[in-house]
C-alpha cells in the first residue's frame, strides 16, 4: 500500500480517475472508476489518495480514499484517549487533594 496523486478526473465518463503513485522511485499509472469512499465530484487534481497494488505487478492495483486526508482514525483515537487518560491523571489527584482539604476544614470546623 501506498500515497499517490489524482492525476486527472473524468466524472462525465463514469467517474474515471487516473492518478500516479511511485514504487521505490519509479511512477506507475493507475486507472479506475469510482475511487472507493468518495464521489468523483469531491476528489481534485493533485488530491492524495490509497493505493493497494500488487508487489510482483504494481500495474494491477486499486486506489481509495482514506475518510481522513490527515491520518488514521486509529491513530486519532490513540491520541485522544491517551489525552483523555492523562487528563485524569493530572486532574484527579488535585480533585482528591480538593475533597480532603475541604472535609479537612469541615471537620476542624465541627470541633
Amino acid at each position: 500500500m501506498t500515497v499517490g496523486v489524482v492525476a486527472n478526473l473524468r466524472c462525465r465518463d463514469h467517474g474515471h480517475v487516473d492518478y500516479m503513485f511511485k514504487i521505490e522511485g519509479s511512477p506507475v499509472a493507475g486507472a479506475q472508476s469510482l475511487v472507493d469512499g468518495v464521489a468523483c465530484q469531491d476528489l481534485h487534481a493533485g488530491q492524495r489518495i490509497t493505493v493497494c497494488y500488487e508487489t510482483t505487478d504494481p500495474t494491477n492495483n486499486y486506489a481509495f480514499a482514506a475518510r481522513d486526508e490527515d491520518g488514521n482514525r486509529a491513530m486519532k483515537a490513540f491520541w485522544v484517549g491517551l489525552a483523555f487518560v492523562a487528563g485524569f491523571m493530572l486532574v484527579g489527584p488535585l480533585f482528591l487533594l480538593l475533597v480532603v482539604k475541604t472535609f479537612s476544614r469541615i471537620a476542624a470546623l465541627l470541633e
